[in-house]
């Protein structure tokens, strides 16, 4: 619960950060939320510039349950 609060918090106080949207995600797969894991993690493929996070989003969203 802390931790996603705080991920929460950071997407609010910067949206477009690439690494707290894939964290947000994971952890969201993790507590079963999987529409929320979803949208995480395909903003994460979306904003910034880092090849290796979106890369891991990729990945992440491809092993989701449907």
């Amino acid at each position: 619960e802390e931790a996603l609060r705080r991920l929460k918090e950071g997407v609010a106080a910067d949206p477009t950060h690439q690494r707290i949207r894939l964290t947000l995600g994971f952890v969201q797969s993790q507590l079963g939320n999987m529409k929320e894991a979803r949208a995480a993690l395909t903003a994460a493929t979306q904003l910034g510039t880092d090849e290796g996070v979106r890369q891991s989003a990729m990945n992440m969203l491809k092993n989701l349950p449907q």
